[in-house]
């Protein structure tokens, strides 16, 4: 053999290393996928375009379900939505699905949130997998939150121009009167929609305390704590009340979880940093924001808080399982609420599969499926909760216990947002699965070799 010939043989990769290379390219590339529409809906060139960007990840999703290779492993949320996909498949033939059309986009779509948890059950996630992952989309919120942040203090520089839905006559309800007299969109971060830098504080913030738990780096520490002041500060000034309260619930769960699991060296951690960020980065957004984001603040500790819920939510609440479940406890027909209406419903429908309005999940759960679809998707849910938990009390692999105890947390928050919004109908949900996904498979991963030690 000539040394030219020599110098072309290819050497193939071991399979193991094979395996995590391919893992890598589906799990960071749907995360890529979401970056990259989300950051293409701040141009305004590509406004035409807008659909397209935001079904973008979805579709990569619904691909991963059809080509990720891998012997699939069985997640316990897995019959739980399999119950769920039967209960839809069945809605569609009802006579009150709006159309056929807006029916099987429902179904598609509910496919694509929930595909997570087919797909990457067949691809090899190793802890460093998981954590690059994780690093990834905390990274890209704690800039969007860091860039409300700058919004909020250089009016009129940063924000990008709000979606169409938002920038109209009727957007006074989404600004604010700063201290200093400027009128702002509640702060954007990096999408177009006002107060969306409250959604990627939130983000950056549970995330940023698991980096603070998991991270033996005092550099790595010291950019999750910016990552929690940040998404404090965002959280404060946009005045969405709801993602405070779910900052502190997920806090509390964390606490709880690391005590379980007697991390106590982390549990130190996080009761001596995250007291004194959140007070400073929390009070600094007061000041900027004034008297009329304080008094909005106050009405956590002033009012009852049943009151509060009641007077924002828990009337879609209380219609739901009073009058919703006595006049659909089978299913109303899909298609007939949101954007999948929107898009693909049928104008000219039968008076009994008209439009109807959503507010909170388990209406939109209602609706699509009545009382079984209820109960199969927040079985579902609850699966999710406790297989993570598992992983953070059981787990024998030290960083992937860690983060199962931070997605313990994280997932009883999106609970409670089922309560007050529709996160699985959107980017939240395909999140939601995807880091429950790839928590379970990364412990997967590491019980082999455990065992073998």
């Amino acid at each position: 053999m000539s040394v030219a010939d020599r110098g072309t043989d290819r050497v193939p990769l071991p399979l193991g290393t094979r395996r995590e290379a391919v893992a890598q390219v589906w799990l960071l590339g749907l995360v890529g996928v979401q970056i990259a529409c989300q950051l293409a809906q701040l141009v305004p060139q590509l406004g035409t375009a807008r659909p397209a960007f935001r079904v973008a990840a979805f579709g990569f999703s619904l691909a991963a379900v059809a080509f990720a290779s891998g012997r699939a492993s069985r997640h316990p949320s897995r019959p739980w939505l399999a119950a769920a996909a039967l209960l839809m498949g069945v809605q569609f033939f009802s006579p009150t699905t709006n159309s056929p059309l807006s029916g099987l986009a429902t179904i598609v779509l509910a496919a694509a949130i929930a595909g997570p948890i087919l797909w990457v059950g067949r691809l090899r996630v190793t802890p460093t997998l998981l954590r690059r992952t994780l690093l990834t989309i905390w990274g890209f919120q704690s800039l969007s939150a860091a860039a409300g942040v700058l919004q909020a203090l250089y009016p009129g520089q940063f924000m990008p121009q709000a979606g169409g839905a938002y920038d109209n006559e009727f957007s006074d309800g989404l600004k604010l009167v700063l201290a200093d007299g400027s009128i702002i969109f509640r702060p954007m971060g990096l999408s177009d929609t006002p107060g969306g830098g409250a959604v990627a504080g939130l983000t950056a913030y549970i995330l940023g305390l698991g980096f603070l738990c998991n991270s033996r780096s005092g550099v790595m520490r010291t950019l999750a704590v910016g990552g929690v002041a940040a998404g404090m500060f965002c959280m404060v000034l946009c005045q969405v009340r709801v993602t405070i309260v779910l900052a502190v619930i997920m806090t509390a769960v964390l606490a709880v979880a690391l005590t379980a699991a007697r991390r106590y060296g982390d549990l130190i951690w996080l009761a001596a940093l995250v007291p004194v960020t959140v007070a400073t980065s929390g009070g600094y957004a007061l000041t900027v924001g004034g008297e009329a984001t304080l008094r909005r603040l106050e009405t956590l500790v002033e009012e009852n808080p049943n009151s509060v819920y009641y007077q924002n939510r828990g009337q879609f609440l209380e219609w739901t399982f009073r009058e919703g479940m006595e006049d659909y406890p089978f299913g109303a027909g899909l298609g007939r609420w949101g954007m999948m209406n929107l898009y693909f419903g049928d104008a000219n429908a039968a008076p009994d599969a008209k439009p109807l309005w959503v507010e909170i999940q388990w209406t939109a759960w209602l609706f699509d499926g009545g009382a079984p679809l209820m109960v199969a998707y927040a079985g579902a849910v609850l699966a999710a909760c406790v297989a993570t938990l598992r992983v953070a009390l059981r787990c024998p692999d030290r960083r992937v216990a860690g983060w199962g105890a931070v997605l313990t947390a994280y997932n009883l928050g999106v609970c409670a947002v089922t309560f007050s919004y529709v996160p699985f109908i959107g980017q939240m949900g395909l999140e939601f699965w995807l880091l429950n996904a790839a928590v379970a498979a990364a412990a997967r991963t590491v019980a082999p070799r455990a065992g073998a030690a």
